[in-house]
């Protein structure tokens, strides 16, 4: 649950993954934020989006490298929420779970 902060789609890919190898958990735990994890198409799709509007990716970029909830233009943060990727605190934002902290920032470099 911390990994994915509820993510319905998340908790339910994981869950089939284990319900047929239920000895993988920590297979699955140490390459879930990587390109080899079971959660690489998912996250892959948001790279795509970040890649094709620059202008998303710096905003994340900003959100990734603050210790606390960050104000961004308001429209980036709409989209960044409705992708999925960033939870609204006020008029601010902040990253939604650890797999997309962990991913574009250890993987990918964004921050």
């Amino acid at each position: 649950m911390q990994l994915v902060q509820g993510h319905p789609y998340l908790i339910r890919l994981m869950l089939y993954h284990l319900a047929i190898s239920p000895h993988q958990f920590e297979t699955v735990m140490a390459t879930a934020a990587t390109d080899i994890g079971i959660f690489h198409d998912h996250l892959h799709r948001h790279l795509g989006n970040l890649h094709h509007y620059p202008d998303l990716s710096n905003a994340l970029h900003q959100v990734l490298n603050a210790s606390e909830p960050v104000q961004l233009d308001q429209m980036q943060a709409f989209k960044l929420h409705s992708l999925g990727l960033v939870k609204r605190l006020d008029n601010h934002v902040m990253i939604a779970c650890d797999l997309y902290q962990n991913y574009f920032i250890q993987v990918h470099g964004v921050a």
